[in-house]
């Protein structure tokens, strides 16, 4: 996976997946190349970017397991945040070969982020309903 071009991105050397991508010319609307020499131009550091969120939401799911629950909150906490997240994050992403539906309207990742989402949202719903606290 590799991101869109940014002036403050990361360059991938000849060797990443990125530039063997990126070497055949242009991709989309852009009208520049996006290999420059050995190495992409600039490029979002999506893999960082998602992997700091995945440390806070990490961090927010273990404060969330030590207070008194409903069982099975943690489990659609984390599936409606990890939701939320890659959603967003399929924004920046530039690599056209994940897929596009719906006349390219969302990508493929963004079409499962909005349905993992929704059965986030029923579990969360069903397990406060239906559920008994969690004994301490």
């Amino acid at each position: 996976c590799y991101g869109q071009p940014a002036s403050w991105g990361v360059s991938f050397p000849k060797s990443s997946i990125a530039y063997k991508a990126l070497r055949g010319g242009r991709i989309d609307s852009y009208d520049f190349p996006l290999v420059e020499g050995a190495n992409t131009i600039p490029l979002v550091p999506v893999q960082v970017i998602e992997s700091g969120a995945m440390i806070f939401l990490s961090l927010f799911l273990f404060f969330l397991l030590h207070k008194k629950q409903t069982s099975g909150t943690v489990f659609f906490v984390y599936l409606g945040g990890y939701a939320i997240l890659r959603f967003f994050i399929e924004m920046w992403r530039l690599d056209p070969e994940r897929g596009f539906i719906m006349g390219g309207l969302l990508s493929t990742s963004q079409f499962i982020a909005c349905s993992m989402l929704f059965i986030s949202v029923l579990g969360l719903f069903f397990r406060k309903r239906f559920s008994p606290p969690i004994a301490t």
